[in-house]
């Protein structure tokens, strides 16, 4: 997508890398990770091992994304053990497993573990940068595009700085209140799950036809309906100090 680490951050700092370039990034990463030789051939072992409890296979993933939709702040240790560990186990083998094969003959899964491993171990101290990162860009980019990013209004430095510092206060918040945010995005996230599931492997509600020029809707609904509760619950019986 860029030519240069300096170009994604020059581009990011124009406010020209937005939430939209984000998602399409991503977007593209995600069907590109899923085609990789690799990654479906540990897709099909996995299938193959699950293909006699296939069926059961949705409610089971539904029921572990309520229980992380209602006991989400409690299960974070173990959330951001297992985030960790997958991420590092995909970024393994899609990324160092291929170029790591050109100097040694050393299987993509076996990087994909032992990077997983590495992650896992340091799940703390990703958590907090992952976390720091997230929230500082997305307030930046609220900022910029709110204030900046209009008709015939210049980009400078000064803007940018001023951004920036409104980031890095609300970053500070963030961190401050950190326990309710990760009551509510453990809960938006178990729903937003949950209608995932539903779609891709149960029943695909995008095919209805009141949904058809709105399919956002469906998934709007059901992660509404999950989230909301799941966030009450975890608020009234967190833990007082």
């Amino acid at each position: 997508m860029f030519e240069s680490i300096s170009a994604f951050f020059q581009n990011l700092i124009n406010g020209e890398f937005g939430f939209y370039q984000l998602w399409e990034y991503f977007v593209n990463l995600y069907y590109a990770v899923t085609k990789a030789p690799d990654i479906m051939n540990i897709w099909a072992a996995l299938m193959k091992f699950l293909d006699p409890i296939y069926g059961a296979v949705p409610y089971i993933i539904i029921i572990l994304c309520l229980i992380m939709a209602f006991f989400g702040k409690k299960l974070m240790p173990l959330l951001k053990f297992i985030g960790c560990f997958f991420v590092g186990f995909v970024c393994g083998v899609y990324f160092i497993g291929p170029s790591l094969m050109a100097i040694i003959n050393v299987p993509p899964w076996v990087c994909g573990l032992v990077l997983a491993i590495i992650a896992a171990v340091l799940y703390r101290f990703i958590y907090y940068i992952a976390y720091a990162v997230a929230g500082c860009y997305c307030v930046y980019m609220l900022c910029y595009m709110g204030f900046y990013m209009r008709e015939g209004v210049e980009h400078t430095i000064s803007k940018s700085m001023v951004c920036l510092a409104i980031a890095v206060g609300v970053t500070v918040l963030a961190f401050v209140f950190r326990k309710y945010i990760e009551m509510a995005g453990t809960a938006f996230l178990g729903g937003y799950l949950i209608s995932y599931t539903i779609r891709c492997m149960i029943f695909d509600y995008k095919a209805l036809d009141w949904l058809q020029d709105t399919p956002w809707v469906g998934a709007a609904v059901i992660t509404l309906i999950v989230s909301v509760p799941a966030f009450i619950f975890q608020y009234k019986t967190r833990r007082r100090y």
